[in-house]
């Protein structure tokens, strides 16, 4: 795995980029990550937090992004020595940062870290449970809160300090009238299976409008995107009101 630190001329006291690289060279120790590169951004604004991890198959262009929130990555020099095609994975945290942490994640996660070095393990273990996924055929249909409980697992085996549980979320009482099926405006879509192809109808930047595309897994429940591939082998998670199926 090739890692990339970036972060300010000065860093906080206690915080040293080789034993990141460590860290994280430690919990991939297990996983065949021969094409996978990792970004780490340490960046200061103490409001940045999170990872992504990629689908699709980079080249050296497209390391920095351009848009959406990772384009401040473009303010950075790019890396000389990146692969002609990898798979990548990117991490933002703020700096400065108080610890022992507490927090609440997106997903409805309550999660506590004594240290940034715990914290950049969990992020870092989440994403790499999903690399394993897409790209190496582990983990089969598992989502966002199976990833939460295979990097707590996997940094307690790395000797991190890192605690967490999924809170409880009461469910609103349903009404006794239920929603018509005809009233599903992605109905549709949902018994579209992999390998099934859709019709681009909406394109803003109209490089794929009226374009077929090959869907790359099953809608999930609520979601209003579907993941693509268009003919130039590119991933998207397309709004499905901007597309049709293919009879």
């Amino acid at each position: 795995m090739d890692i990339h630190l970036f972060h300010p001329a000065v860093l906080p006291p206690g915080i040293y980029p080789e034993r990141i690289r460590a860290d994280l060279n430690c919990l991939a120790r297990e996983t065949d990550t021969g094409n996978l590169v990792t970004a780490v951004y340490l960046v200061q604004d103490k409001r940045h937090s999170f990872g992504t991890a990629y689908t699709k198959i980079f080249n050296p262009h497209m390391f920095s992004a351009t848009r959406g929130k990772w384009k401040f990555t473009s303010q950075y020099t790019l890396p000389s020595s990146l692969p002609s095609r990898y798979r990548l994975i990117r991490i933002c945290q703020g700096l400065p940062a108080a610890f022992p942490a507490e927090e609440q994640d997106i997903y409805g996660w309550k999660l506590r870290y004594s240290s940034l070095y715990d914290k950049l393990a969990f992020i870092f273990a989440h994403e790499l449970h999903h690399f394993r996924r897409y790209h190496l055929g582990l983990h089969p249909r598992e989502g966002e809160h199976s990833a939460n409980r295979w990097a707590l697992n996997r940094a307690a085996e790395c000797g991190f300090s890192v605690k967490g549980e999924r809170c409880k979320q009461q469910r609103p009482k349903r009404r006794a009238v239920h929603r018509l099926p005809s009233m599903d405006k992605y109905k549709e879509f949902r018994h579209l299976k992999q390998n099934a192809r859709v019709k681009i109808t909406i394109d803003p930047k109209r490089r794929y409008i009226n374009r077929e595309a090959v869907v790359v897994r099953p809608i999930r429940t609520n979601s209003k995107r579907i993941v693509i591939q268009t003919p130039d082998g590119r991933q998207w998670r397309w709004p499905m009101e901007w597309c049709s199926p293919v009879e």
